[in-house]
Protein backbone atom coordinates (compact mmCIF):
# COMPACT_ATOMS: atom_id res chain seq x y z
CA UNK A 1 0.00 0.00 0.00
CA UNK A 2 1.42 3.36 -1.04
CA UNK A 3 -1.05 5.95 -0.53
CA UNK A 4 -0.10 8.94 1.11
CA UNK A 5 -2.20 8.11 4.70
CA UNK A 6 -0.54 4.75 4.87
CA UNK A 7 3.05 6.36 4.39
CA UNK A 8 2.34 9.13 6.96
CA UNK A 9 0.95 6.10 9.24
CA UNK A 10 4.21 4.28 8.85
CA UNK A 11 6.32 6.96 8.99
CA UNK A 12 5.02 7.79 12.76
CA UNK A 13 7.59 7.21 15.24
CA UNK A 14 6.23 5.60 18.63
CA UNK A 15 6.25 7.17 22.01
CA UNK A 16 6.70 6.59 25.35
CA UNK A 17 2.92 5.22 26.63
CA UNK A 18 1.91 4.65 22.93
CA UNK A 19 0.38 0.67 22.85
CA UNK A 20 -0.85 0.71 19.34
CA UNK A 21 -2.10 2.89 16.59
CA UNK A 22 -4.03 1.96 13.55
CA UNK A 23 -5.17 3.95 10.39
CA UNK A 24 -8.28 3.14 8.63
CA UNK A 25 -9.06 4.72 4.79
CA UNK A 26 -12.29 5.54 3.03
CA UNK A 27 -11.82 2.12 1.08
CA UNK A 28 -11.58 0.30 4.52
CA UNK A 29 -8.37 -0.68 4.25
CA UNK A 30 -7.12 -0.76 7.79
CA UNK A 31 -2.84 -0.51 8.94
CA UNK A 32 -1.93 -1.30 12.46
CA UNK A 33 0.76 -0.99 14.45
CA UNK A 34 2.05 -2.61 18.03
CA UNK A 35 3.95 -1.88 20.43
CA UNK A 36 2.91 -3.74 23.96
CA UNK A 37 2.72 -7.41 23.86
CA UNK A 38 -0.88 -8.86 23.40
CA UNK A 39 -1.87 -6.84 20.71
CA UNK A 40 -2.82 -9.15 17.77
CA UNK A 41 -3.39 -7.68 14.41
CA UNK A 42 -6.46 -8.84 13.71
CA UNK A 43 -7.77 -8.01 17.08
CA UNK A 44 -7.01 -4.32 16.28
CA UNK A 45 -8.38 -4.02 12.72
CA UNK A 46 -11.63 -5.54 14.31
CA UNK A 47 -11.49 -2.51 17.09
CA UNK A 48 -10.71 0.03 14.72
CA UNK A 49 -13.78 -1.51 12.32
CA UNK A 50 -15.98 -1.34 15.42
CA UNK A 51 -15.07 2.50 15.96
CA UNK A 52 -15.37 3.42 12.47
CA UNK A 53 -18.99 1.90 12.92
CA UNK A 54 -19.61 4.54 15.96
CA UNK A 55 -18.54 7.08 13.61
CA UNK A 56 -21.32 6.24 11.55
CA UNK A 57 -24.21 5.91 13.40
CA UNK A 58 -23.20 9.02 15.64
CA UNK A 59 -23.55 10.68 12.26
CA UNK A 60 -26.58 9.30 11.11
CA UNK A 61 -28.32 10.84 14.46
CA UNK A 62 -26.88 13.72 13.73
CA UNK A 63 -23.97 14.01 16.34
CA UNK A 64 -21.73 16.21 14.81
CA UNK A 65 -18.63 14.24 15.75
CA UNK A 66 -14.99 14.25 14.72
CA UNK A 67 -13.33 12.87 17.71
CA UNK A 68 -14.13 10.35 20.49
CA UNK A 69 -12.23 8.87 23.44
CA UNK A 70 -12.88 5.59 25.79
CA UNK A 71 -11.20 5.61 29.15
CA UNK A 72 -11.16 2.36 30.06
CA UNK A 73 -8.49 0.93 33.38
CA UNK A 74 -5.52 0.54 31.29
CA UNK A 75 -5.85 2.38 28.34
CA UNK A 76 -7.11 5.39 26.23
CA UNK A 77 -8.16 4.78 23.00
CA UNK A 78 -8.39 7.86 21.11
CA UNK A 79 -9.90 8.41 17.62
CA UNK A 80 -10.07 10.81 14.95
CA UNK A 81 -12.20 10.82 11.68
CA UNK A 82 -11.66 13.19 8.84
CA UNK A 83 -14.35 14.20 6.66
CA UNK A 84 -13.25 12.05 3.91
CA UNK A 85 -13.42 9.14 5.87
CA UNK A 86 -10.30 8.81 7.19
CA UNK A 87 -9.51 7.35 10.31
CA UNK A 88 -6.79 8.01 13.02
CA UNK A 89 -6.80 5.75 16.14
CA UNK A 90 -4.12 5.48 18.59
CA UNK A 91 -4.51 3.38 21.65
CA UNK A 92 -2.25 4.76 25.08
CA UNK A 93 -1.62 4.18 28.48
CA UNK A 94 -3.79 6.27 30.67
CA UNK A 95 -1.30 8.52 31.88
CA UNK A 96 0.71 10.39 29.79
CA UNK A 97 3.93 12.89 30.86
CA UNK A 98 2.61 16.64 28.94
CA UNK A 99 5.80 16.50 26.94
CA UNK A 100 4.16 12.92 25.20
CA UNK A 101 0.70 14.61 25.57
CA UNK A 102 1.66 17.56 23.17
CA UNK A 103 2.92 15.02 20.78
CA UNK A 104 -0.04 12.93 20.50
CA UNK A 105 -2.56 16.18 20.30
CA UNK A 106 -0.17 17.40 17.25
CA UNK A 107 -0.34 13.97 15.60
CA UNK A 108 -4.25 14.11 16.20
CA UNK A 109 -4.58 17.80 15.00
CA UNK A 110 -2.28 17.33 12.06
CA UNK A 111 -4.09 13.83 10.68
CA UNK A 112 -7.84 16.25 11.27
CA UNK A 113 -6.45 18.81 8.43
CA UNK A 114 -4.02 17.05 6.49
CA UNK A 115 -0.89 18.64 7.45
CA UNK A 116 2.65 17.43 8.49
CA UNK A 117 3.01 16.01 12.02
CA UNK A 118 6.71 16.23 11.98
CA UNK A 119 10.02 16.44 10.45
CA UNK A 120 10.87 14.03 7.25
CA UNK A 121 7.21 12.94 7.21
CA UNK A 122 5.43 13.51 3.75
CA UNK A 123 2.25 15.49 3.63
CA UNK A 124 -1.01 13.74 2.43
CA UNK A 125 -1.66 14.90 -1.28
CA UNK A 126 -5.37 15.34 0.28
CA UNK A 127 -5.24 19.08 1.82
CA UNK A 128 -6.80 20.13 4.56
CA UNK A 129 -10.67 20.35 5.17
CA UNK A 130 -12.18 23.17 4.39
CA UNK A 131 -14.38 24.61 7.33
CA UNK A 132 -14.09 24.72 11.05
CA UNK A 133 -14.20 21.72 13.03
CA UNK A 134 -17.29 20.58 14.64
CA UNK A 135 -19.04 19.74 17.93
CA UNK A 136 -16.40 17.16 19.59
CA UNK A 137 -17.97 14.15 21.19
CA UNK A 138 -16.65 12.79 24.05
CA UNK A 139 -17.47 9.26 24.90
CA UNK A 140 -15.77 8.45 28.33
CA UNK A 141 -15.97 4.92 29.90
CA UNK A 142 -14.84 4.33 33.12
CA UNK A 143 -14.32 0.74 34.76
CA UNK A 144 -15.21 1.48 38.95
Amino acid sequence: MSSPWSRWFEALPPFEGLLAAGLRLPDQTTLSKGWAEGFADAALANAWRCVDDTFRVMRLHRFPTRQLRWFYERAVLTAVRREDGCLFLVLTQPELSQDVDAVLRSWLDAFEVGSNPGKGQGKPSTGPTAGTPSTEVKTDTRIV
